[in-house]
């Protein structure tokens, strides 16, 4: 019974020297690299004194503007500590901010240009007919269809309409559309 009780303690202990072991090689087969340091040139390091020389205050400038050219922005760039499949602010104020008007209920496509008035010292106004014989009057600045299209300008026979649009790669594209007037009732 003493051997057994003596092969079971062994047994143990060799498995705690070898977990121990384990972890200590775990941690060591890594090579850590050092922090790399960012040297400021001593011309940068002034501390708020005013430089007389106007060729030096200048050249200080240069060299400031040129260590900060790596600046991240929303506008241009990805934000990486947001989920790859979320909206950017600039989508959501383009679509999320639109206001639901009867202008937004139907399709771009389901709409034709019927009507442009223009008056002298106001604002041009356009309607377009639904496929449902439904009239709406719109001007330059208002959101039309389900695609959210921002009306840019109101010619003599057509109507120009933008959207702003992100890519796959967050770049922001301009979609443009063109509504012409019907030539049916002129």
């Amino acid at each position: 019974m003493l051997k057994k009780e003596r092969r079971s303690r062994f047994y143990i202990f060799c498995l705690i020297i070898i977990l121990l072991l384990s972890l200590f090689l775990i941690g060591c087969g890594e090579e850590k690299q050092k922090p790399t340091k960012v040297v400021i040139p001593k011309k940068l390091l002034i501390k708020r004194k005013k430089i007389k020389n106007k060729k030096i205050q200048q050249k200080v400038i240069k060299e400031k503007k040129k260590i900060h050219k790596f600046i991240y922005s929303l506008t241009t760039e990805r934000d990486p500590f947001k989920p790859f499949f979320m909206k950017n602010k600039i989508e959501e104020n383009v679509e999320d901010n639109v206001p639901e008007t009867p202008l937004t209920m139907y399709s771009i496509a389901q709409y034709k240009l019927k009507a442009i008035i223009k008056a002298p010292g106001k604002r041009p106004l356009a309607m377009v007919e639904t496929s449902e014989k439904l009239g709406l009057f719109f001007s330059v600045g208002d959101y039309i269809g389900k695609e959210h299209f921002k009306v840019i300008a109101i010619g003599d026979n057509y109507v120009k309409l933008e959207k702003k649009k992100r890519g796959l790669l967050n770049e922001i594209k301009i979609v443009t559309k063109e509504l012409t007037l019907d030539n049916e009732g002129e």
